[in-house]
């Protein structure tokens, strides 16, 4: 966290004038937003989320926009003046009082220029005009010497997205819409001082002794004067007085302060999370950080397996639990911090201890990096450069540079931040176009100037202290092994089964050394699906809900995969419910086997975490932040402890998992179900120790005949001294299986507390409401001889708790 208040910052913040000339458009705009926003609060346009209006806003950015504000000030003579804006999005050209004070091409990096000729007494004018991004790119298209293509998705005009510096998800994906905004987001204002500023202030904690850390702070200062910097710097409540040396131009300051004995920052599930207070004052400046002490390291060695992948924090090896996550919303001004923290929370909820920030998006708000490094949450950080070649052009890699060097600087000082990766699949994008195969050369080199060139070795210089990865996936440094299908080494992006049509099964054929994307579809809840749906356009094959299905053979895959493993429903409702336990059913597969194989197997980030929109995805949360039934099964599946079971080769074999870092003692009991809820025997039980950072294989045996196969399921329980840990193997594919018909009973026994029951085993029993909010579990397996009680966890507090009657179950 960084923040800096200084006396002299004029803050812009407000409304502001939206312009656009060609469509004679002249709105107010609330400043930091965004042009769609405004457009949709004056009504100029319909809700983009519902429908297929998403079509109808294309026009958006084709336009040239101008955003206009006037404001006062009072100026003081030798007084020096920079307009500073956080993100501008995207290509700009910025005015005051109609001079040109710079041109900005870039999102990722701040606007940040001298306009003290400019700026007068009294009233004064910013004016930016935001250039068409769909147009300016197409203009860069026009000046290569040679194609650079990248992929869109559904789009009758080319984004060439890759060819300017914004989010690159924006113009579209096979899971979003495509929102061409524009607009000021973050801190935007007029900075002004008589000697300077400090224009990044960033540290590097090294340990010395077990008990001796050394923390070095680094400040680089733009100095107006020849002359002595004040500063006190304050770390853990004691501070020093320093005086620093200065010249005109830039100037980096160092500092360093000895720490003894400082408590270590630790992933959730390992120890807390202390953060430290460093503040640093001058004259005109305040600024504060909060410093976590820890070492990391991403571990990729040779092996008798291949090359290792995973992260070892403070000396202890931990396997990565998580997802993959995409930005909040597709309309930047949606983007609310409460919501940021909500799905955190979630994350959190559900057992997950590490988040892949997709390259595909954007470089975060502070208030994700904060609330990460206070509740202990890993971050694998993707660069923003995902799923296509890019120009190596002296201009496109000098705007690199910059954005580069800026978010380095910007971010480094949060510990929750692992491992910086160039790209998301920019190295395997080289097989997707005619282009790169007719002439991989041509663009290997490209790919390598700028990857290598300028990204590598800028983290190297500027971050010594963490690991930089390649590209996602990678098989390590100088390693161009083929990542989606060898398991063997780094992180592996295992699509076969969504992509190839393999079978759930297959998931048993790979143990890759860190999963970093994987995933199955679903559709929303029905309430979501209202939301952009009505009347008879409640059908998988609408027009509206094939326009909120980004996937081009997304429904065909769900629909033909379904007919494979589960008897099909009969309502349109059922397919929804379907479709999440199917994904549930696909992810707890890979998941509960690739944790029985650590440590070969030493993390799994499944795609995605969230949607940004209202949409049949691979996401666990939906856009309203209703839980899937995958988010309910991940908080089973990534507990510390658990018990697993799956079928591989004629054999069941059955594992114990331990995160934790000390041995635990337990009982095993293992039994075989019937579906009739009346037959039950024990197969094993018995006494054993887990060892700590493991899996150990319990049981095993020979998978009975077929018989048994349809009539019965594998019940497994792990009883601790403390808690049992329970879960079910079925031995066949649900469609084979002869469950039986369960009659459930839900009791509301508090106000949002109910109990539910049932006569006969019942499988992703799953309770749904209308109202705002998600339930303490769902998907359950249902035993007549163990009601569950269940509470429910509104996101809404103004609106009533649901009664009982106003909860639906559903089950297979």
């Amino acid at each position: 966290m960084e923040n800096t208040k200084n006396t002299s910052f004029i803050d812009l913040h407000g409304q502001w004038k939206l312009e656009s000339k060609e469509k004679q458009i002249a709105i107010n705009c609330n400043i930091p937003g965004d042009n769609v926003s405004a457009l949709l609060e004056n009504k100029l346009i319909e809700d983009p989320y519902f429908g297929c209006n998403e079509k109808e806003i294309e026009w958006i950015g084709l336009e040239n926009w101008i955003l206009s504000h006037d404001f006062e000030l009072t100026l003081s003579n030798n007084e020096r003046l920079f307009i500073n804006i956080e993100t501008l999005d995207t290509v700009a050209d910025i005015f005051i009082n109609d001079k040109l004070i710079c041109k900005h091409e870039n999102m990722f990096y701040p606007v940040f220029a001298e306009a003290t000729e400019a700026l007068k007494n009294g009233k004064n004018t910013i004016k930016i005009e935001i250039k068409s991004p769909l147009l300016q790119a197409k203009k860069k298209s026009e000046s290569l010497d040679y194609p650079i293509p990248n992929t869109d998705y559904e789009r009758e005009i080319p984004s060439y997205r890759n060819l300017i510096r914004k989010v690159q998800c924006h113009a579209g994906w096979d899971w979003g819409p495509a929102v061409l905004c524009s607009g000021i987001y973050g801190n935007c204002g007029i900075k002004t001082s008589y000697n300077g500023f400090i224009k990044h202030t960033y540290t590097e904690t090294k340990m010395l002794e077990p008990d001796k850390w050394q923390l070095s702070i680094n400040i680089e200062y733009l100095s107006f004067i020849n002359g002595k910097l004040e500063a006190d710097i304050s770390f853990d409540k004691k501070t020093e007085k320093t005086e620093f040396i200065i010249h005109p131009g830039k100037n980096l300051l160092k500092h360093e302060i000895t720490i003894e004995n400082p408590d270590l920052w630790w992933p959730t599930g390992y120890g807390e999370q202390p953060l430290y207070n460093l503040e640093i004052r001058t004259n005109e400046e305040y600024l504060k950080k909060n410093i976590g002490f820890r070492t990391i390291e991403a571990i990729y060695n040779d092996d008798k397996h291949g090359r290792s992948l995973f992260f070892r924090v403070n000396g202890v090896d931990i396997y990565s639990k998580g997802a993959n996550w995409i930005p909040i919303d597709a309309i930047p001004g949606m983007q609310t911090e409460e919501r940021y923290k909500e799905l955190l929370d979630d994350a959190l909820s559900a057992n997950m201890n590490t988040i892949r920030l997709w390259g595909g998006g954007q470089y975060e708000k502070d208030c994700f990096y904060n609330y990460c490094d206070e509740k202990g949450i890993l971050i694998w950080h993707d660069f923003m450069f995902a799923c296509s070649l890019y120009p190596s052009t002296e201009e496109f890699l000098n705007n690199v540079q910059k954005e580069i060097t800026y978010q380095i600087k910007r971010l480094k000082d949060h510990p929750s931040i692992a491992l910086w990766c160039g790209n998301n699949e920019n190295l395997g994008s080289l097989t997707w176009f005619e282009e790169s195969r007719k002439n991989r050369d041509r663009y290997l080199v490209d790919y390598d100037r700028l990857n290598e060139g300028i990204i590598g070795k800028t983290v190297k210089k500027l971050d010594k202290q963490r690991t930089w990865w390649s590209s996602s996936p990678s098989a390590g440094p100088g390693d161009y092994s083929d990542c989606w299908h060898d398991d063997t080494k780094g992180d592996m992006h295992y699509w076969s089964v969504w992509h190839e049509g393999l079978p759930f099964e297959s998931y048993y054929d790979v143990t890759p050394r860190f999963c970093s994307e994987f995933g199955f579809q679903s559709f929303p809840s029905i309430y979501t699906v209202k939301s952009f749906a009505e009347g008879e356009q409640l059908n998988l094959t609408s027009k509206v809900m094939r326009a909120h299905q980004k996937n081009n053979r997304g429904n065909t895959i769900i629909l033909s995969t379904m007919a494979e493993y589960f008897r099909l429903p009969e309502d349109f409702e059922g397919y929804l419910y379907l479709s999440q336990v199917q994904q549930a059913y696909a992810i707890r597969t890979a998941v509960e086997y690739w944790r029985s194989r650590r440590p070969i197997n030493m993390g799994a980030l499944y795609w995605q975490l969230n949607d940004n929109w209202p949409v049949a995805s691979w996401a666990s949360i939906d856009y309203f932040g209703r839980w899937k039934l995958l988010h309910y099964e991940a908080a089973r599946f990534f507990k510390p402890v658990n018990i697993f079971a799956y079928s591989q080769n004629g054999k069941i074999m059955v594992s114990v998992v331990n995160d934790f870092l000390k041995d635990i003692d337990g009982k095993i009991e293992i039994y075989l179900k019937g579906f009739d809820g009346a037959s039950s025997k024990l197969l094993a039980s018995s006494e054993t120790k887990i060892i700590k950072q493991s899996a150990q294989e319990v049981w095993t045996t020979e998978l009975p005949e077929k018989k048994t196969q349809e009539e019965y399921f594998l019940y497994c329980i792990f009883k601790t001294e403390n808690e049992v840990f329970s879960n079910y193997l079925l031995l066949n594919r649900p469609l084979d299986c002869l469950i039986e018909k369960a009659e459930i009973e839900i009791k509301q026994v508090g106000d949002n507390s109910y109990i539910l029951s049932t006569d006969k085993p019942a499988f992703y029993v799953t309770a749904e409401t209308e109202a705002l909010g998600r339930f303490s579990d769902n998907g359950i397996l249902l035993l007549p001889e163990n009601p569950v009680s269940i509470n429910f966890i509104s996101k809404d507090k103004k609106n009533p708790l649901p009664k009982a009657e106003d909860i639906s179950i559903r089950n297979l």
